[in-house]
């Protein structure tokens, strides 16, 4: 993963991301999905168990690529997957649905995309999704730094301002407009109730609260106690 698949933006020298590769492991794809960006927690998680602290570091630049892609649109929200030229300004369209890993050459950056580190493609919804806050919660408990409560609680105040309606949250269909109501969805996926409210809920509990030491989550974060066994 590290030799093929994680490359850094051009613009911001910490912003590392995972980027896509095909089934043949030829052609890489410069974005880095939100559902990506549970890889982070996995790699800090591995490190802390496998004693490999180069784990930890790559983990803490890629949980900084995932939080900017809240902390840098205007609603505070991130978007699907943001994009990533390479440095001869090629990488995907910005406004059509290509293929994955269809590149095209790209214009001169704009002045938004130099100080973002990334540029955003034409999927721009938000659908309450999880993945940022699991490694956030799971930095947090890892490395006791409180950076990472303040980045869950900003983004948590985004999601109140920007998601919360009478009925409950509505996932959100452009990150970048701020039109609020106008932008609802009116569809609200069960995930943020089983993973995106309970990772906020476990950044802010204390750490023995099903401790890592303890339980491990799934997919869906549901907490199964880790059974330990002698070796014969």
């Amino acid at each position: 993963m590290k030799q093929l698949m994680v490359r850094r933006s051009i613009y911001d020298p910490e912003m590392y991301y995972v980027g896509d590769l095909d089934s043949s492991a030829t052609k890489f794809s410069p974005r880095y999905q939100h559902l990506t960006c549970f890889v982070p927690g996995m790699l800090a998680l591995g490190s802390k168990a496998l004693d490999r602290p180069d784990d930890l570091e790559l983990a803490k630049q890629l949980t900084y690529t995932c939080f900017q892609m809240y902390n840098r649109t205007e609603t505070g929200l991130s978007p699907e997957y943001v994009q990533f030229r390479d440095t001869k300004n090629f990488g995907l369209s910005s406004t059509k649905n290509d293929s994955d890993f269809s590149l095209t050459a790209l214009g001169g950056a704009s002045d938004k995309e130099k100080r973002d580190g990334f540029y955003l493609g034409p999927n721009r919804s938000y659908i309450l999704r999880p993945e940022t806050l699991e490694s956030i919660m799971i930095m947090y408990r890892i490395t006791g730094d409180k950076m990472y409560k303040e980045w869950g609680w900003q983004i948590f105040q985004s999601i109140e301002k920007w998601t919360k309606t009478p009925a409950g949250y509505s996932a959100y269909r452009d990150v970048t407009s701020t039109k609020g109501s106008k932008e609802w969805s009116d569809s609200m996926e069960s995930f943020f109730l089983a993973e995106t409210l309970k990772y906020l809920y476990l950044l802010f509990s204390p750490v023995d609260y099903y401790s890592l030491e303890e339980y491990v989550f799934n997919t869906e974060a549901h907490p199964f106690k880790i059974m330990r066994h002698a070796r014969p």
